[in-house]
């Protein structure tokens, strides 16, 4: 599990699946001072260099203070490497960075 600030926004990352059948990460938003109106779905997980495209959104609509969720994506390739999820729409830039499939 990563946390990191996006500016106002404390975001939690932890990832429950990274697998030849795709990848999956509960997501948690945190603030006191913004509104969450994030697009979830403009997420970006590269694999080893290559892109994984988001599939769903399971979790709570924009708007608020505090929203969570699971967001999947399709594996296009193996799971080994370097993978990097991207998250745009908040304050902040928000990257975090895993090596998977030592």
């Amino acid at each position: 599990m990563q946390q990191v600030e996006a500016g106002e926004v404390d975001v939690t990352i932890d990832p429950v699946e990274l697998d030849d059948e795709g990848a999956a990460f509960e997501i948690t938003f945190d603030t006191h001072s913004v509104e969450l109106d994030a697009d979830v779905m403009r997420a970006t997980l590269v694999v080893a260099g290559s892109e994984w495209p988001a599939m769903n959104w399971n979790g709570d609509g924009p708007g608020g203070h505090h929203r969570e969720g699971t967001l999947r994506f399709r594996a296009t390739g193996p799971p080994k490497g370097e993978a990097v999820l991207a998250l745009a729409g908040l304050p902040d830039p928000v990257e975090v960075r895993w090596v998977v499939g030592g």
